[in-house]
């Protein structure tokens, strides 16, 4: 089935089709944007009628509800969920509370990619349904198919609030080290926090003490290396501080893979640091090649390149190796007297 966005000009858009708005509704649900989640989710009934009155309401009212048998009603979709997953994500309590007195494993009800009623709580907009839920049985360390927890989901969503609680909790669980888990890719709740460049949230997850800053994801990345491929200052500032320097499974640091991606930024801010294992001579040597190579012209390496001949790295001191003596050269002799492979750029 195929439908269409017609525009403010009532001209047809572009054609997407359902599955396209039902998967973008429940995304939108699932980052705890329940008013995007309802207007999406209206093109194409992805949720129930209840769901929907739900995902509507404020936080505090009271639903309307024609018979108890609407709450055990599932989505049409494939990923189906139920009220009760809606209301976790709205942070409406009172069908929460009725799933509870219903079902005695209410906070362990499941929906089609095994996200838990706190999962939904954990991007949601308010701290009270992970309160609720956590004291009526929810568990930290259940993972979606994913293997996402709940506190993967708060810190992708940004939620600040949340994941303090969840961690609370993490500190007297039984397994602390959940706090560590991995996703299906490798990665822990800290690499999801550098990713999003939430330098609050990066410091929150650090100072708890099971948090293990070290762990690499499946790509051999640490969080630091992370965020300094996607360019968050702020939080290589405070990673590069607390950590020592590591190299992915290809011997590249946290310098590489800001120059790789082109983020000059921070690039220099760990040139000035001196918390990598590189001199400027091996940096420049890297971000040549970078720049000769015409696959990644477009992403911002002429333009790293260019930056370390106008910035303060103009001049630097290089050991020469036929007297032994430190002597001072600049950028642009480096590259004239440098080997052909990095003269020819």
């Amino acid at each position: 089935m195929v439908t269409n966005i017609v525009t403010s000009d009532d001209k047809i858009g572009e054609f997407y089709c359902v599955a396209v708005y039902s998967r973008g509704a429940l995304d939108a649900l699932r980052y705890g944007h329940c008013g995007l989640a309802l207007d999406l989710g209206k093109c194409t009934k992805t949720f129930s009628p209840l769901a929907e009155c739900i995902l509507q309401y404020s936080d505090d009212a009271t639903i309307p509800f024609e018979s108890n048998a609407g709450r055990d009603e599932k989505s049409s979709t494939p990923t189906f969920f139920l009220p009760i997953h809606a209301s976790a994500a709205r942070g409406n309590l009172e069908i929460l509370e009725w799933f509870n007195e219903t079902y005695y494993n209410s906070p362990h009800l499941l929906d089609g990619e095994n996200w838990t009623p706190l999962h939904y709580a954990a991007a949601s907009e308010t701290v009270h349904a992970v309160r609720f839920i956590l004291t009526r049985g929810g568990e930290v360390n259940l993972k979606n198919k994913d293997g996402h927890t709940a506190l993967h989901v708060a810190v992708k969503a940004g939620r600040a609030e949340n994941v303090e609680v969840l961690m609370d909790t993490i500190e007297t669980h039984l397994d602390r080290s959940c706090i560590n888990f991995k996703t299906n890719k490798g990665n822990t709740a800290l690499h999801h926090a550098a990713r999003g460049g939430n330098v609050d949230i990066v410091k929150s997850l650090c100072h708890h003490p099971h948090v293990d800053v070290y762990l690499k994801n499946d790509e051999g990345l640490s969080p630091l290396m992370v965020a300094a491929s996607f360019g968050h200052y702020e939080c290589v500032e405070f990673l590069s501080g607390i950590m020592s320097p590591q190299l992915d499974q290809l011997k590249r640091d946290a310098l590489i893979h800001a120059a790789i991606n082109g983020q000059t930024r921070v690039l220099g801010f760990l040139l000035r640091s001196n918390t990598c294992n590189h001199d400027t001579c091996d940096a420049l040597r890297v971000l040549l090649r970078l720049a000769a190579d015409s696959e990644d012209t477009g992403r911002g390496h002429y333009g790293i390149v260019c930056w370390f001949r106008d910035s303060g790295c103009e001049k630097f001191v290089k050991n020469d190796p036929d007297t032994g003596e430190d002597i001072e050269t600049s950028f642009m002799d480096w590259v004239r007297n440098h080997d052909d492979e990095y003269r020819k750029w």
